[in-house]
């Protein structure tokens, strides 16, 4: 007899390998990258799928989504604040450590505002490309 592999447990395995992608890299992966990481172990997996998964731990707090302007969403891992920077030249996208200010605090005393969230990415070069 053929045993039939239930949706749930293939999306739950396909989940996992997603945030596993994830969490083994500090580049913040697009969801392109991701697939491309992930397609390797779970050769059946879709676009979509890892898409749709990225969404689902997101809204779980699992996974951090960083929007950028004209350019493709990157996943982060870390959940704690901090900001990135990326190079304008390669594209190589890293966290910025150590930079530590309550812009939150500042930013509501000057316009009245509750802030829930900011996110800062520098733009520049990085060093092998300069």
């Amino acid at each position: 007899m053929n045993a039939v592999i239930s949706p749930a447990k293939r999306n739950t395995k396909q989940k996992e390998s997603i945030f596993r992608a994830v969490t083994s890299v500090y580049t913040h992966p697009t969801a392109e990258e991701i697939y491309n990481m992930v397609v390797v172990d779970c050769p059946h997996v879709s676009l979509t799928t890892v898409y749709r998964n990225l969404n689902m731990l997101v809204e779980e707090g699992k996974l951090r989504r960083i929007a950028i302007p004209n350019d493709s969403d990157r996943f982060d891992a870390t959940l704690t604040p901090h900001y990135h920077v990326k190079c304008d030249k390669c594209g190589a996208f890293v966290d910025v450590d150590g930079y530590d200010t309550d812009i939150n605090g500042e930013c509501e005393r000057l316009t009245g505002y509750k802030v829930n969230y900011h996110d800062i990415i520098f733009h520049g070069e990085c060093g092998e490309c300069r």
